[in-house]
């Protein structure tokens, strides 16, 4: 049973992970208040591709 239920409160919390994942490339989470971290990384060049340009705010 105890297996069963880290099974299941893992894939929740993947999912939730996707749902934040996904929103910042859409920009809800700019709005809702959430640093865009994506782009900010890519302005210290962690990343070379750049989404910055998703999110609108021209970090």
């Amino acid at each position: 049973m105890k297996w069963i239920l880290m099974r299941f409160l893992l894939r929740t919390l993947g999912r939730l992970s996707e749902g934040i994942r996904i929103g910042y490339r859409h920009g809800w989470a700019r709005e809702a208040g959430f640093e865009d971290v994506v782009s900010r990384m890519e302005k210290v060049g962690l990343f070379a591709v750049t989404t910055a340009h998703n999110t609108g705010d021209g970090l």
